[in-house]
């Protein structure tokens, strides 16, 4: 989690900024969630099924400097973070990442969530020409460059949000908190 926290603050992410993550799927979602801790910044999570208008929402208010996503939902958010990234570095991260490849759910997964690589290539080659797009492994290495202290001071009893929906009235957008 310090590798993420000094890559995070390499990006300009300071403490009680938010970073926006669409990691669903992603193993190493629970050492992000340190990070941030690390650096006292907020997490954002958000879906790929929401709708471009309400991603942009979300990623406009949120003043975030950095946008994770998941390599397996790239190409289905690529086309809201288009219209709203624009300032933004996106990190992509492969859903097997865990243990460098080696994740041990690799074929389960690979029976019930089908990746299309030829989608998220034409997604990536599409937000290069517009956006600050790289890999984790860009990301974290351009951690390695940032000498400066991680603010490392948060509590329990620091702000925490949760949204959860279990449905909508409107598609692509939540119903309730």
């Amino acid at each position: 989690s310090e590798k993420f926290g000094k890559a995070l603050k390499y990006y300009g992410v300071n403490p009680k900024d938010e970073f926006i993550a669409c990691l669903r799927l992603t193993p190493d979602y629970p050492i992000l969630v340190a990070a941030a801790s690390l650096i006292n910044a907020k997490v954002n999570l958000i879906a790929p099924f929401f709708c471009d208008e309400f991603l942009c929402d979300i990623v406009i208010k949120s003043h975030a400097k950095v946008v994770l996503v998941n390599d397996w939902d790239f190409a289905t958010i690529a086309p809201a973070l288009l219209k709203c990234c624009a300032n933004k570095t996106i990190v992509i991260m492969p859903v097997d990442a865990w243990d460098a490849g080696n994740n041990p759910h690799s074929e389960l997964m690979e029976r019930f969530y089908s990746f299309d690589r030829n989608s998220f290539e034409a997604a990536y080659r599409l937000c290069k020409t517009k956006c600050n797009i790289c890999m984790i492994d860009e990301f974290l290495k351009c951690g390695e460059g940032y000498l400066g202290q991680l603010d490392g001071n948060g509590k329990l009893s620091d702000e925490i949000a949760i949204t959860y929906t279990s449905g909508s009235t409107r598609k692509g957008w939540h119903k309730g908190v």
